[in-house]
Parts: structure tokens; C-alpha cells; sequence
């Protein structure tokens, strides 16, 4: 019986030793961690944001419109040539006017570009809208003629004619750039990497038709439609300057900045007054 039992210990130590050797393979080899997808979420360790960088709630609004002091002149209707598509789009309907100048409702300014350049937050900047802004060639016209977008948004460039267009980008402080448009629905993504005005588009083929982008490092900005009007939404409350813009250097605002106070819950008005320049 001692026998047995001796010979029984012998193999049950054996047994659980070659375990215990298992246990350790696996507790000691290595596990290659899991890739972080790329929306991850910001850890809950991570410090807080401090007050001076903290959002403050945006209920604030400036309202205003663009008037214009001076003679109105009509602008002259494009000329294209006969016989050809984009003469042929516009049989049986008002062909287009030149876009230089465009008169809104009651002495008012259309594609004057009003936006905040100065008092803004950090926590304002950045943050580009995922949906892209639009710029389409439709009856051999740009439309919009002027387009905004946010630095590292994408500008879809869409040719809606049955006929070959060519985009040449113009900047001066991003890259050049030239797109071919052979077809009808050709569309050409872009993507501006710094915040610049009035960036000159033109198409090489048509030679009337033009447009103006605006880059912007923020979402406070707008253009003047019809009615002359222009809104700037979700601004947190502050003192701020406002800058406008046109394409026609004959035309300038009463004043080369604009300064206004928001507050929170209330809009702030505020006039401009374009008028012809002296030189």
C-alpha cells in the first residue's frame, strides 16, 4: 500500500506540474493590444478643458443689410454666341446679366460677403462642416457667383451642361489649381488649406463666366441675397469687428470695420452703406 501510494504522489505532482508549465506559456506570452478606431472617444482621464478654453453658450445674433447711396446702373445682359449650347439653353428665356454688380430689393447689395474678422474665440475656429459647399456650372453661369467655405471643407465643383467647361482656381495664398469639366455631371472635389478672400474662379472656355470663393477658419459669415440681407448665427456673447466685402472696387462700405457688441438672447442690427468710390 505505501508502494501505490508513493507511486500515486509521484504522478500527481507530475500532472500538476506540466499544468502549472501550461499556465505560465499562456500568462506570459504576448497579446497585441486592440487598434483605437478612429472615432475614438476623447479618454475620461484626459484633463479638463480649462475656462479660459471652455465654449460659452452661442445665443447670439447680428442682423444687417447692405445698402446702396449712388446711381443705380443695370447691368448689362452676357453675350454668347450664337448657335452654340449655351446660347441655345437660354432661347425663350431672359439671358443672364453680368454679375460684377447685382442690385437686391430697395437700393440694396446682393454678393457682398459680411463675416466677423476680429474677436472671435479660439474655441470658435476649426471644426469644418462635414457636407460640402456647392458651386455648379449651369447655362454656362457659375452659380452661386460667390461661394463661402470653412478651411478643410470640400467645394464640389458640378458641371449640370451638356458641354465641356474648365475651372481655374486663382488664389493667392492656397494652391493653384485647374479642372477639366468634359461632361455633363463631371463633379471635382476641393479643398482649401488656409483661410483666404475673394479667390477668382473663371472658366478658360467661356470667357463671361467667373465666381468668387471666400475660405474662412470659422462658421461666422454670410452672403447678401436678394433682399440685401445677411445674418451670422451662434455667436457667443462678446465684442467683435465685421468686415464686408464686394468683387467691385468702384464700390466700398462706409467703413473699413464694423464694430458690434452681442449679447446673449438678443440681436445686434447693424447697417452698411456701399457706395462708389472716389478713385
Amino acid at each position: 500500500m505505501q508502494r501505490f501510494s508513493l507511486f500515486g504522489t509521484v504522478l500527481l505532482f507530475s500532472i500538476l506540474g506540466c499544468g502549472s508549465d501550461d499556465e505560465s506559456t499562456k500568462n506570459t506570452a504576448k497579446v497585441s493590444p486592440p487598434v483605437a478606431p478612429s472615432h475614438s472617444i476623447k479618454a475620461k482621464s484626459d484633463p479638463p478643458v480649462s475656462e479660459e478654453e471652455a465654449p460659452v453658450a452661442a445665443t447670439g445674433v447680428i442682423r444687417g443689410i447692405v445698402k446702396w447711396e449712388g446711381k443705380i446702373v443695370p447691368a448689362k445682359p452676357v453675350v454668347m454666341a450664337a448657335g452654340g449650347f449655351c446660347h441655345e439653353f437660354w432661347r425663350n428665356k431672359q439671358m443672364p446679366l453680368r454679375e460684377r454688380w447685382k442690385w437686391g430689393k430697395n437700393s440694396t447689395l446682393q454678393n457682398v460677403v459680411v463675416y466677423v474678422s476680429g474677436g472671435l474665440p479660439t474655441f470658435t475656429k476649426g471644426n469644418p462642416p462635414r457636407q460640402p459647399a456647392e458651386l455648379k456650372l449651369e447655362g454656362c453661369m457659375y452659380m452661386p457667383h460667390v461661394q463661402v467655405v470653412q478651411v478643410g471643407q470640400e467645394l464640389r465643383v458640378l458641371n449640370k451642361d451638356q458641354t465641356y467647361h474648365t475651372s481655374y482656381v486663382l488664389p493667392h495664398i492656397n494652391e493653384v489649381q485647374y479642372f477639366d469639366h468634359p461632361v455633363e455631371g463631371d463633379s471635382q472635389m476641393h479643398v482649401f488649406s488656409r483661410a483666404e478672400a475673394g479667390i477668382f474662379i473663371k472658366c478658360n472656355i467661356h470667357a463671361w463666366m467667373s465666381a468668387y470663393v471666400h475660405v474662412f477658419d470659422h462658421p461666422f459669415h454670410d452672403v447678401t441675397g436678394e433682399a440685401g440681407t445677411f445674418e451670422i448665427k451662434g455667436l457667443p456673447p462678446g465684442s467683435y469687428e465685421l468686415t464686408a466685402w464686394h468683387e467691385f472696387r468702384r464700390f466700398g462700405p462706409d467703413r473699413e470695420r464694423y464694430k458690434v457688441t452681442v449679447e446673449s438672447g438678443k440681436a445686434t442690427e447693424v447697417v452698411i452703406t456701399y457706395s462708389p468710390t472716389k478713385n
